[in-house]
């Protein structure tokens, strides 16, 4: 298998933030962090709507704001102004930690109807006398199956009678994965889900794909709590 390493300081992080460094029961751990922050989104909605006539103030702090009342007008003006990408961020990192709920951890279709598991590939039947075909043979064919892609990795099977998978990124932002019989060298199944919305949840989330503007906001969304 061949893929990217990140750096261990971003490898750490990135398990800290997608599991408290606690496997699949962290991940519901942090999915249930997600649905409190999307409810302290909305309660807080709630709590800064302006009176009528106040509308000009819900946005900024007054000069004339003191004490309490400053620090009250900050958290207001703050939230509201970054209240839209909060909730899309907080929103897709329930998606992310709760794939089954919103049914983005099934299975795939190959020819003929024939459902698999996404993370094994097809079975597929090793053909006699064949030799099976490489990765760079492979990723070629990938890139001709979703010329439209970008190739992010390859996984080479550790069974005969399974796929070669290339991964690939669809439309710069969403996963997809282009599954390869090695035997007869023939694409066997494709796996882009770019045109479901639920789809594009992790990069919303990530802030990846979707522009520099898109990342410094998903930054700063982190960092309002």
């Amino acid at each position: 298998s061949r893929k990217a390493q990140l750096p261990p300081i971003l490898a750490f992080s990135h398990q800290l933030h997608g599991n408290f460094l606690m496997g699949r029961e962290g991940r519901q751990f942090v999915g249930w962090l997600g649905v409190a922050m999307l409810a302290l989104g909305v309660t807080g909605l709630v709590l800064w709507w302006p009176k009528r006539g106040q509308w000009k103030y819900a946005f900024l702090v007054r000069r004339t704001a003191k004490g309490l009342r400053f620090h009250r007008e900050l958290h207001a003006a703050t939230g509201i102004w970054i209240f839209v990408v909060f909730m899309i961020v907080s929103f897709s990192g329930v998606v992310i930690a709760f794939p089954n709920a919103f049914g983005l951890a099934g299975g795939g279709q190959a020819g003929g109807g024939v459902t698999f598991n996404l993370r094994e590939g097809p079975e597929i039947a090793p053909l006699a006398g064949a030799t099976a075909i490489g990765a760079d043979e492979a990723l070629a064919m990938a890139r001709k199956a979703m010329p439209d892609a970008t190739p992010t990795g390859i996984s080479l099977p550790v069974r005969p009678d399974r796929t070669i998978m290339v991964n690939m990124l669809a439309h710069g932002a969403v996963g997809a994965t282009v599954y390869i019989d090695p035997w007869r060298a023939q694409v066997v199944a494709k796996r882009d889900p770019s045109q479901n919305f639920l789809a594009w949840q992790r990069p919303l989330h990530q802030g990846s794909g979707l522009g520099a503007i898109w990342k410094a906001l998903v930054f700063l969304s982190g960092l309002i709590p």
